[in-house]
Protein backbone atom coordinates (compact mmCIF):
# COMPACT_ATOMS: atom_id res chain seq x y z
CA UNK A 1 0.00 0.00 0.00
CA UNK A 2 1.23 3.52 -0.79
CA UNK A 3 0.57 6.75 1.05
CA UNK A 4 -0.85 9.84 -0.64
CA UNK A 5 2.60 10.78 -1.94
CA UNK A 6 2.96 7.42 -3.68
CA UNK A 7 5.67 6.16 -1.31
CA UNK A 8 5.18 2.65 0.16
CA UNK A 9 3.63 2.54 3.64
CA UNK A 10 4.18 -0.25 6.14
CA UNK A 11 2.50 -2.18 8.97
CA UNK A 12 4.28 -3.47 12.05
CA UNK A 13 1.91 -6.33 12.86
CA UNK A 14 3.29 -6.99 16.34
CA UNK A 15 5.48 -5.09 18.79
CA UNK A 16 5.60 -4.08 22.44
CA UNK A 17 5.78 -0.30 22.81
CA UNK A 18 3.49 -0.64 25.85
CA UNK A 19 6.03 -2.89 27.59
CA UNK A 20 7.32 -1.17 30.71
CA UNK A 21 10.90 -1.53 29.41
CA UNK A 22 10.27 0.98 26.61
CA UNK A 23 7.02 2.74 27.47
CA UNK A 24 8.79 5.93 28.58
CA UNK A 25 10.23 6.18 25.04
CA UNK A 26 7.10 5.11 23.20
CA UNK A 27 6.10 8.55 21.90
CA UNK A 28 9.49 9.07 20.29
CA UNK A 29 9.43 5.55 18.85
CA UNK A 30 5.97 6.11 17.36
CA UNK A 31 7.05 9.42 15.81
CA UNK A 32 10.13 7.79 14.26
CA UNK A 33 8.01 4.96 12.87
CA UNK A 34 5.53 7.39 11.34
CA UNK A 35 8.34 9.36 9.73
CA UNK A 36 9.67 6.09 8.28
CA UNK A 37 6.35 5.44 6.53
CA UNK A 38 4.67 3.14 9.06
CA UNK A 39 0.89 3.43 8.78
CA UNK A 40 -0.14 0.98 11.53
CA UNK A 41 1.46 -0.50 14.65
CA UNK A 42 -0.21 -3.37 16.51
CA UNK A 43 0.70 -3.79 20.16
CA UNK A 44 1.01 -7.25 21.69
CA UNK A 45 -0.73 -7.84 25.02
CA UNK A 46 1.12 -9.24 28.05
CA UNK A 47 -0.83 -8.61 31.26
CA UNK A 48 -3.49 -6.24 32.72
CA UNK A 49 -1.27 -3.27 33.70
CA UNK A 50 0.17 -3.27 30.19
CA UNK A 51 -3.33 -3.17 28.66
CA UNK A 52 -3.81 0.22 30.34
CA UNK A 53 -0.65 1.54 28.69
CA UNK A 54 -1.92 0.32 25.32
CA UNK A 55 -5.08 2.39 25.79
CA UNK A 56 -2.96 5.46 26.56
CA UNK A 57 -1.06 5.05 23.30
CA UNK A 58 -4.15 4.38 21.20
CA UNK A 59 -5.86 7.43 22.71
CA UNK A 60 -2.89 9.56 21.63
CA UNK A 61 -2.57 7.94 18.18
CA UNK A 62 -5.97 6.46 17.27
CA UNK A 63 -5.28 6.02 13.56
CA UNK A 64 -1.81 4.53 14.05
CA UNK A 65 -2.11 2.18 17.05
CA UNK A 66 -4.07 -1.08 17.23
CA UNK A 67 -4.33 -2.97 20.51
CA UNK A 68 -4.45 -6.57 21.65
CA UNK A 69 -5.15 -7.54 25.26
CA UNK A 70 -4.04 -10.95 26.45
CA UNK A 71 -2.20 -13.02 29.05
CA UNK A 72 1.14 -14.01 27.57
CA UNK A 73 2.17 -17.63 28.32
CA UNK A 74 5.28 -16.41 30.17
CA UNK A 75 3.09 -14.25 32.38
CA UNK A 76 0.68 -17.13 32.99
CA UNK A 77 3.63 -19.32 34.02
CA UNK A 78 4.74 -17.13 36.91
CA UNK A 79 1.39 -16.40 38.59
CA UNK A 80 -0.95 -18.43 40.74
CA UNK A 81 -4.14 -19.92 39.39
CA UNK A 82 -6.14 -17.41 41.47
CA UNK A 83 -4.23 -14.47 39.98
CA UNK A 84 -4.77 -15.84 36.47
CA UNK A 85 -8.50 -16.23 37.16
CA UNK A 86 -8.72 -12.58 38.25
CA UNK A 87 -6.87 -11.43 35.14
CA UNK A 88 -9.17 -13.47 32.90
CA UNK A 89 -12.20 -11.93 34.60
CA UNK A 90 -10.80 -8.50 33.84
CA UNK A 91 -10.10 -9.51 30.23
CA UNK A 92 -13.73 -10.47 29.75
CA UNK A 93 -14.62 -6.85 30.56
CA UNK A 94 -11.67 -4.87 29.21
CA UNK A 95 -11.34 -6.96 26.05
CA UNK A 96 -14.26 -5.02 24.57
CA UNK A 97 -11.86 -2.06 24.16
CA UNK A 98 -9.19 -4.06 22.30
CA UNK A 99 -8.84 -4.67 18.59
CA UNK A 100 -7.81 -8.29 19.29
CA UNK A 101 -7.28 -10.78 22.11
CA UNK A 102 -3.70 -11.88 22.70
CA UNK A 103 -1.01 -12.55 22.69
CA UNK A 104 -2.10 -15.89 24.07
CA UNK A 105 -1.03 -19.45 23.33
CA UNK A 106 1.46 -22.08 24.40
CA UNK A 107 5.21 -21.93 24.93
CA UNK A 108 6.77 -25.32 25.66
CA UNK A 109 10.38 -24.28 25.11
CA UNK A 110 12.89 -26.17 27.25
CA UNK A 111 13.49 -22.97 29.25
CA UNK A 112 9.86 -22.80 30.35
CA UNK A 113 8.46 -24.41 33.52
CA UNK A 114 6.81 -27.66 32.45
CA UNK A 115 4.92 -27.79 35.76
CA UNK A 116 2.93 -24.77 34.51
CA UNK A 117 2.06 -26.15 31.08
CA UNK A 118 -1.37 -27.09 32.40
CA UNK A 119 -1.96 -23.47 33.44
CA UNK A 120 -0.89 -22.33 29.98
CA UNK A 121 -3.38 -24.69 28.35
CA UNK A 122 -6.24 -23.56 30.58
CA UNK A 123 -5.51 -19.85 30.09
CA UNK A 124 -5.20 -20.35 26.33
CA UNK A 125 -8.57 -22.06 26.07
CA UNK A 126 -10.19 -19.41 28.27
CA UNK A 127 -8.84 -16.62 26.06
CA UNK A 128 -10.07 -18.34 22.91
CA UNK A 129 -13.52 -18.47 24.47
CA UNK A 130 -13.30 -14.80 25.45
CA UNK A 131 -12.31 -13.84 21.90
CA UNK A 132 -15.20 -15.86 20.52
CA UNK A 133 -17.63 -14.22 22.90
CA UNK A 134 -16.39 -10.72 22.12
CA UNK A 135 -16.11 -11.41 18.37
CA UNK A 136 -12.44 -10.42 18.40
CA UNK A 137 -9.53 -11.87 16.40
CA UNK A 138 -6.76 -13.80 18.18
CA UNK A 139 -3.03 -13.09 18.33
CA UNK A 140 -1.11 -16.28 19.12
CA UNK A 141 2.30 -16.95 20.66
CA UNK A 142 3.23 -20.56 19.87
CA UNK A 143 6.67 -22.03 20.58
CA UNK A 144 7.44 -25.77 20.42
CA UNK A 145 3.72 -26.47 20.77
CA UNK A 146 2.07 -26.07 17.36
CA UNK A 147 0.37 -29.47 17.27
CA UNK A 148 -1.24 -28.99 20.66
CA UNK A 149 -2.18 -25.37 19.98
CA UNK A 150 -3.83 -26.38 16.72
CA UNK A 151 -5.72 -29.09 18.58
CA UNK A 152 -6.99 -26.62 21.20
CA UNK A 153 -8.13 -24.07 18.58
CA UNK A 154 -9.97 -26.82 16.71
CA UNK A 155 -11.51 -28.14 19.94
CA UNK A 156 -12.75 -24.65 20.79
CA UNK A 157 -14.20 -24.31 17.26
CA UNK A 158 -12.87 -20.77 17.00
CA UNK A 159 -14.01 -19.25 13.71
CA UNK A 160 -12.62 -15.72 13.94
CA UNK A 161 -9.43 -14.33 12.39
CA UNK A 162 -6.13 -15.70 13.69
CA UNK A 163 -2.56 -14.43 13.58
CA UNK A 164 0.40 -16.54 14.72
CA UNK A 165 3.02 -13.96 15.60
CA UNK A 166 6.76 -14.50 14.99
CA UNK A 167 6.05 -17.83 13.33
CA UNK A 168 8.79 -20.41 14.01
CA UNK A 169 7.13 -23.71 13.11
CA UNK A 170 7.69 -26.04 10.19
CA UNK A 171 6.27 -25.84 6.68
CA UNK A 172 3.82 -28.60 7.60
CA UNK A 173 2.68 -26.70 10.70
CA UNK A 174 2.33 -23.52 8.64
CA UNK A 175 0.04 -25.39 6.25
CA UNK A 176 -2.12 -26.61 9.13
CA UNK A 177 -2.54 -23.07 10.45
CA UNK A 178 -3.36 -21.76 7.00
CA UNK A 179 -6.07 -24.41 6.66
CA UNK A 180 -7.73 -22.59 9.57
CA UNK A 181 -7.36 -19.31 7.70
CA UNK A 182 -4.56 -18.04 9.96
CA UNK A 183 -2.17 -15.26 9.04
CA UNK A 184 1.49 -16.04 9.77
CA UNK A 185 3.58 -13.10 10.92
CA UNK A 186 7.37 -13.23 10.57
CA UNK A 187 9.97 -11.20 12.42
CA UNK A 188 13.45 -10.03 11.52
CA UNK A 189 15.23 -13.36 11.87
CA UNK A 190 14.60 -13.94 8.18
CA UNK A 191 17.14 -11.18 7.45
CA UNK A 192 19.99 -12.66 9.50
CA UNK A 193 22.60 -14.18 7.15
CA UNK A 194 23.28 -17.86 7.68
CA UNK A 195 20.71 -18.32 10.46
CA UNK A 196 17.02 -19.20 10.81
CA UNK A 197 17.18 -21.23 7.61
CA UNK A 198 14.04 -23.19 8.50
CA UNK A 199 12.06 -19.99 8.99
CA UNK A 200 13.35 -18.60 5.69
CA UNK A 201 12.18 -21.77 3.94
CA UNK A 202 8.77 -21.46 5.59
CA UNK A 203 8.20 -17.82 4.63
CA UNK A 204 9.02 -18.67 1.02
CA UNK A 205 6.23 -21.27 1.12
CA UNK A 206 3.56 -18.92 2.52
CA UNK A 207 1.20 -17.31 -0.02
CA UNK A 208 1.06 -13.53 0.23
CA UNK A 209 -2.58 -13.65 1.35
CA UNK A 210 -1.49 -15.41 4.58
CA UNK A 211 1.51 -13.20 5.36
CA UNK A 212 2.26 -10.41 7.83
CA UNK A 213 5.54 -8.89 9.04
CA UNK A 214 6.52 -7.59 12.48
CA UNK A 215 9.45 -6.24 14.45
CA UNK A 216 8.39 -7.72 17.83
CA UNK A 217 10.27 -4.67 19.14
CA UNK A 218 12.10 -4.19 21.38
CA UNK A 219 12.95 -7.91 21.10
CA UNK A 220 14.11 -10.03 18.14
CA UNK A 221 16.31 -7.40 16.53
CA UNK A 222 18.10 -8.51 13.38
CA UNK A 223 20.97 -6.03 13.50
CA UNK A 224 23.17 -4.38 16.11
CA UNK A 225 21.43 -1.88 18.33
CA UNK A 226 17.87 -1.20 19.43
CA UNK A 227 14.91 -2.78 17.63
CA UNK A 228 11.92 -0.52 16.96
CA UNK A 229 8.97 -0.18 14.54
CA UNK A 230 10.78 2.40 12.38
CA UNK A 231 12.90 -0.52 11.11
CA UNK A 232 9.96 -2.42 9.61
CA UNK A 233 10.58 -0.98 6.09
CA UNK A 234 13.95 -2.74 6.12
CA UNK A 235 12.20 -6.03 6.92
CA UNK A 236 9.69 -5.48 4.11
CA UNK A 237 12.49 -4.76 1.66
CA UNK A 238 14.41 -7.87 2.70
CA UNK A 239 11.35 -10.10 2.48
CA UNK A 240 10.37 -8.67 -0.92
CA UNK A 241 13.85 -9.62 -2.14
CA UNK A 242 13.66 -13.06 -0.52
CA UNK A 243 10.27 -13.77 -2.12
CA UNK A 244 11.13 -12.20 -5.47
CA UNK A 245 8.22 -9.76 -5.43
CA UNK A 246 8.03 -5.99 -5.80
CA UNK A 247 7.98 -3.99 -2.58
CA UNK A 248 4.82 -2.18 -3.68
CA UNK A 249 2.98 -5.48 -4.15
CA UNK A 250 4.13 -6.74 -0.74
CA UNK A 251 2.99 -3.61 1.08
CA UNK A 252 -0.37 -3.69 -0.71
CA UNK A 253 -1.07 -7.36 0.03
CA UNK A 254 -0.03 -7.14 3.68
CA UNK A 255 -2.16 -4.03 4.21
CA UNK A 256 -5.13 -5.96 2.80
CA UNK A 257 -4.37 -8.90 5.11
CA UNK A 258 -4.22 -6.66 8.16
CA UNK A 259 -7.51 -4.95 7.29
CA UNK A 260 -9.19 -8.36 7.07
CA UNK A 261 -7.64 -9.40 10.39
CA UNK A 262 -8.81 -6.43 12.44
Amino acid sequence: MNDSSGAPSFIDAHCHLSDERVFSESVQLIHRAHQAGVMKIMLGGLEPDEWDRQIQLRTQYPSLISTSFGLHPWWVEKLSDAEIARALSRLRVDGVQANAIGETGLDFHVKRDSARFGAQRAAFLAQIEIAEGLKKPLVLHIVKAHAEALSIVKYAKFKGPLMVHSFSGSIEEAREWMKLGALLSFSGGVLVPGKFLKVKAVIQSVPLNHLLLETDAPDQGWREGFNEPSLIPELYQGVASLLGVKLELLTQKLAENFRVFC
